[in-house]
């Protein structure tokens, strides 16, 4: 289902994102009409932080010229985790599993996650 369809659906049946945990799974298999209902998140924090630095000089001693140059680069790292929750429309959870990212330094890293998880549940065909 795509995604405003499904929320149009939810709001005409008054399941808000604040009341959502008060309904079942098989409750909201049922009002959006499908077999399986996905929940996920996406959890991200600020890592480590690097920095690093480099430079040269070359100064003449009797000279006037010289030149000196210096690089820096800062990387930021992220902690992201992805977790996937699949339940079917009689409320049994048929998956639910966690992955971490492995070296995150862009925020929102989460797709490689995302796809490991997607590649591994039950309803994954190629």
């Amino acid at each position: 289902m795509d995604p405003r369809s499904t929320n149009a659906k939810l709001i005409k049946a008054g399941i808000t994102r604040d009341k959502m945990i008060g309904f079942t799974m098989k409750e909201i298999c049922d009002v959006l009409g499908v077999e399986y209902v996905i929940d996920g998140a996406v959890t991200q924090n600020k890592g480590y932080a690097t920095t690093s630095s480099s430079g040269t000089s070359n100064d003449k001693v009797k000279s006037v010229s010289g030149y000196n140059t210096n690089y820096s680069n800062a990387v930021q790292r992220y902690d992201v985790a992805v977790s996937l929750h699949i339940y079917m429309d009689n409320n049994a959870s048929i998956y639910n599993q966690s992955h971490k990212a492995f070296l995150s330094n862009t925020d929102g890293s989460y797709t490689s996650s995302l796809e490991y998880l997607l590649k591994r549940c039950p309803l994954y065909k190629k």
